[in-house]
């Protein structure tokens, strides 16, 4: 897919920008997108400082657990991969603007850009209901894989095609966030978290929530 060199990126206007990482275009990889998280010189605090001597892997645990709860879903799932609601992930690769990591492209219905987020969708509710069944699917994916998540929000969820495949997908914001994996080991936990994270994106959607039955319907 590629080979191992500095890929530049310097030319090149994000596709999108985050509060941490910036989203760009795979050049020559029209399928391929590439996540850079832009490290600090040096970290602010005490604490962070002596976890990034002692353990100089912690400045990427972000990325490092998303790598590591792609990679459970995908061997979970077998053959049934386009079945999988994460981006999928393809690797660390090291770049002119930074570290980064290569993901799926999830393009919206036209192909000719990125998926929508769910905000977007719920902004008008016309267009929800039609695929809200898809959404479900989202949800129950979701549930049944134990993706253990950070930030589920109406921004990190897209709606869009994955090849021939539409469906709802989690382009940001999963992976374990605990240093002990407590959202791993317990599906109670895990399951209590997401029940608390699809609410919450209730609350500022017409969606309701049914934490009873973990599916979503429109008012």
């Amino acid at each position: 897919m590629f080979a191992s060199h500095l890929i530049v990126l310097s030319d090149q206007t994000p596709l999108a920008k985050g509060s941490m990482r910036n989203v760009f275009a795979f050049p020559g990889q029209p399928d391929l997108l590439i996540k850079v998280r832009q490290v600090p010189d040096a970290p602010k605090g005490l604490g962070k400082k002596l976890a990034w001597r002692w353990f100089p892997e912690s400045r990427f645990w972000a990325t490092l657990k998303e790598l590591e709860t792609d990679a459970k879903a995908t061997l979970n799932l077998g053959a049934n991969i386009e079945a999988s609601p994460l981006a999928k992930m393809h690797g660390a690769v090291q770049t002119d603007c930074g570290p980064g990591v290569v993901v799926e492209r999830i393009s919206n219905l036209r192909g000719d850009g990125l998926a929508e987020p769910l905000r977007k969708l719920c902004a008008e509710p016309e267009r929800l209901r039609p695929v809200l069944e898809e959404l479900n699917r989202f949800v129950r994916a979701m549930f049944d894989l134990r993706i253990a998540a950070r930030d589920i929000n109406v921004e990190n969820i897209v709606f869009g095609r994955r090849g021939l495949v539409l469906g709802f997908f989690l382009v940001d914001g999963y992976g374990e966030p605990n240093v002990i994996p407590l959202r791993s080991l317990s599906k109670r936990v895990n399951d209590r978290s997401h029940n608390k994270r699809f609410d919450r994106i209730a609350q500022v959607t017409p969606l309701v929530w049914h934490p009873e039955r973990q599916v979503f319907t429109l008012e």
